[in-house]
């Protein structure tokens, strides 16, 4: 019980030098001190983690924005399309599910799913060494690109800022390029990310002049503004086979349902509409389309279920490369 007791005094005695040291004031500055601390160890550690995002655009329902940021331009640009939301929502999805072209024989190749593609072999549209192929968005699988560099004995060339690795020889033919396609050089994702316009990545890699066999986008709605780019330059025009996923900003339905970025507006609806128009006006026949059914939703405008996702296949009857002989 002593011994109790004199461990009681000698802590009350520890104590009573803290107590008159420990007032009001400097218990305040200790937790303001520990904040500022947990803040900024919190702001390293969020700043200094790797990035793993799938897209380069953040609020997608303001493409048109975006890509026309003058806004004579774009009221330029998309007055064609009128402002009918209800008639541009069909007219889009109508587009996106409709062939134009028959091609006699093709072939889907790479993954049944998710990362395949088809290819137009048909006598009009086929495609034989010495060839050039262009795949953005790679996401670590190279099935496809290993696929159609076999079939076809390609010269393949392969892009993906994403996967965070050095620009690498894969195969005989194949090459892994560590940036992206967009419509200017830029780069996004804090910097992680290195985006180039198609027609500097071919004078960097001596294909200056030459056609592209086959192009494949799958780069998560950076497709809008990159078409419009190959569409304005002309570039386009030297691409014989274009397949690409479309996207809607719908697509991150499931990250942030409540967005305003997330749902189309009706200057998004033009947008996407008038580039696709313009792709046709340069020749671009759809031959296949393949639903993407990994995301859908309940269309606010027309009420109708509708898929944020499309695959869809081109030849360029204008190229003169490929024998079509309209009727």
């Amino acid at each position: 019980m002593k011994t109790a007791k004199r461990l009681e005094h000698q802590w009350r005695q520890f104590l009573a030098p803290l107590k008159q040291y420990l007032t009001l004031r400097v218990i305040r500055r200790l937790a303001l001190i520990i904040v500022v601390v947990a803040v900024v160890v919190w702001c390293y550690r969020y700043l200094s983690r790797p990035v793993f995002f799938t897209s380069a655009i953040a609020c997608k329902s303001k493409i048109a924005q975006i890509v026309l940021p003058n806004e004579q331009k774009m009221k330029e640009y998309l007055r064609p399309m009128g402002n009918n939301f209800y008639e541009l929502e069909n007219d889009f999805f109508y587009f996106v599910s409709t062939m134009t072209i028959n091609c006699g024989d093709q072939v889907h190749l790479g993954p049944a799913e998710e990362g395949g593609w088809d290819v137009c072999i048909d006598h009009r549209f086929d495609i034989r060494a010495p060839c050039l192929v262009y795949s953005f968005g790679i996401n670590n699988d190279f099935r496809f690109e290993n696929a159609i560099e076999d079939l076809l004995k390609c010269e393949v060339h392969s892009f993906d800022p994403s996967m965070q690795v050095d620009s690498y020889q894969y195969s005989a033919n194949g090459y892994f390029h560590n940036y992206g396609i967009d419509s200017i050089e830029t780069t996004v994702n804090r910097g992680n990310w290195r985006l180039r316009r198609l027609k500097n990545i071919m004078k960097d890699l001596g294909h200056e002049g030459r056609s592209i066999d086959y192009l494949k986008m799958d780069i998560e709605f950076s497709e809008w503004p990159v078409l419009y780019d190959l569409i304005e330059t002309r570039s386009i025009d030297h691409v014989r086979q274009l397949a690409l996923e479309i996207h809607t900003p719908e697509v991150d339905i499931h990250d942030r349902p409540e967005h305003l970025c997330t749902w189309s507006t009706v200057d998004t609806m033009a947008f996407m509409m008038k580039t696709l128009l313009n792709l046709k006006k340069s020749g671009f026949q759809l031959f296949y389309t393949r639903t993407n059914h990994r995301t859908k939703f309940i269309s606010p405008i027309t009420r109708i279920e509708r898929y944020c996702c499309h695959n869809l296949h081109f030849v360029n009857v204008k190229h003169e490369a490929n024998r079509y002989k309209a009727i």
